[in-house]
């Protein structure tokens, strides 16, 4: 309860002290729409979004906006985690690993981050944890109660985020692996897919009559095998994007423990279990991403839990118990530098800061400019911020251009724009922040460059906020 209550707290310090960035905002405005809207919006952004997660955010949403409530309910899901982290730990280890496992998981920078966003990944790692509890369970003594958890929590799952269905692939490949001693699991594990199938019938048919398939990522690139290793390093340290010695140093620590937990368990089913569990989804989502590029850290937060159980059973099978209480003083020093990052390093951090940009574009535009976002999804960042009297024209909607001009009949005066840029933010890795700016690279049609590169002369004023620039052409 004590761990419960530090994660709360944690969890909700500063909650609505940055603004929204653009999956925040989409993910607001699909619980804020009419429901058959909603359902329409997803279909449209593509088969990655299912709708439960959306749907059990509406009653935090509305018009009285407010970043805290909104955020409110992952941070809530994030708390959920830390009893059953425990539970977990002490059926694999012992009371013991049970409780350092859930410390980790309180202080943890990567899931502190994703517990102060408004999207799924708590939640997702929330189901993942109890399916995975449940079906453990049945390693000890198999019970119709347990499937029926297990068959619950999956169902939850795979109809909330699409990468929860790693939860049934893992499952299957345990009882595959150890298919002599664990032949029984077979039977039960079966009926339990039928049921998690059946509950996402009703999406299928939704999805088969919309008839437009596909799936899309924020991820643009094939992954290396780094990639691996720098998913590893967001687990642990929370990622600082420079590795520096004390960063080598430090996750060379956090992988002898991790290794030390390997070599306790990787005999026992428990442990093997754990070890499935950890290397499936990166290892499996790598190797997709060569034909679909889909490597995101974020996406793989289910792999979290039986990291830091395997780490906190590394922590406790060392026999010196003063050596052991020092390695876990150590894991939990550098796990508080991160949350300190998560709170206060700007330079690693940090969401576009729509807000201030909509509180300038308020005081200083007026209804004759025009505001001009490079993409139009900054609309939907924008419809939550802006509440001037400025009209939109943006210049690229998907393969489409339309260039604002600068003046129309009857106007007294020449037509202002206002161009808003979203700087890129893409890395696999990176929770906040984004890729510096950069002209050579930005993105957009020849035509919309050219547009921009041919203006110059136009420009009048160029304001930076976090992560956008908004430039002022007259």
């Amino acid at each position: 309860m004590g761990l419960a209550a530090l994660a709360y707290l944690l969890r909700l310090h500063r909650l609505n002290v940055e603004s929204f960035w653009f999956d925040e905002s989409l993910t607001a405005l699909f619980a804020l729409q009419p429901l058959p809207v909603a359902i329409q919006s997803m279909l449209q952004e593509g088969l990655h979004h299912t709708p439960l997660f959306y749907i059990l955010l509406r009653p935090f949403v509305s018009d009285a906006f407010s970043e805290f409530s909104i955020r409110f309910l992952p941070a809530a899901f994030g708390v959920l985690a830390v009893p059953l982290i425990a539970q977990l730990g002490r059926f694999m280890g012992n009371v013991r690993v049970g409780l350092l496992a859930a410390l980790l998981l309180v202080i943890n920078p990567f899931h502190l981050w994703y517990s102060r966003e408004t999207r799924a990944y708590t939640f997702l790692m929330l189901i993942v944890l109890g399916s995975m509890f449940f079906f453990s369970q049945n390693l000890k003594a198999t019970r119709l109660r347990n499937w029926a958890a297990m068959a619950v929590f999956t169902a939850i799952g795979i109809n909330s985020h699409h990468f929860a269905f790693f939860i049934p692939l893992i499952q299957f490949v345990f009882i595959i692996v150890t298919f002599k001693r664990n032949y029984v699991l077979l039977r039960p594990w079966v009926g339990a897919q039928l049921f998690v199938a059946l509950s996402f019938l009703p999406w299928t048919l939704i999805v088969l009559n919309w008839g437009n398939f596909y799936l899309s990522s924020a991820a643009v690139d094939r992954p290396v095998w780094y990639d691996l290793f720098q998913t590893f390093w967001n687990f642990s340290l929370g990622y600082t994007v420079h590795l520096t010695l004390v960063t080598i140093l430090s996750l060379a620590f956090f992988l002898l423990l991790l290794g030390l937990g390997i070599n306790h368990t990787y005999r026992t089913d428990k442990g093997l279990f754990l070890i499935l569990w950890l290397i499936i989804p990166p290892l499996v989502t790598f190797l997709v991403s060569f034909r679909l590029p889909t490597y995101m850290d974020r996406y793989l937060i289910q792999s979290l839990p039986p990291f830091l159980l395997l780490m906190a059973v590394g922590i406790t099978t060392i026999r010196w118990r003063g050596l052991s209480q020092a390695a876990a003083a150590l894991t939990v020093a550098l796990m508080l530098g991160g949350v300190y990052r998560v709170y206060y390093d700007t330079q690693i951090y940090d969401r576009a800061d729509w807000r201030s940009l909509a509180a300038y574009l308020e005081a200083h535009a007026t209804a004759d400019d025009v505001i001009a976002p490079w993409y139009y999804q900054a609309l939907v960042s924008l419809y939550f911020y802006y509440q001037g009297s400025s009209p939109f024209e943006p210049i690229i909607s998907f393969d489409k251009v339309a260039l604002p001009a600068y003046s129309s009949l009857g106007q007294a005066r020449p037509r202002r724009i206002w161009v808003i840029i979203e700087y890129p933010n893409n890395s696999a890795h990176q929770m906040g922040h984004c890729q510096p700016f950069d002209e050579q690279n930005l993105a957009g049609l020849p035509e919309a460059k050219k547009w921009r590169a041919s203006q110059q002369s136009r420009l009048q004023e160029r304001i930076d906020f976090t992560c956008l620039r908004l430039e002022l052409y007259q």
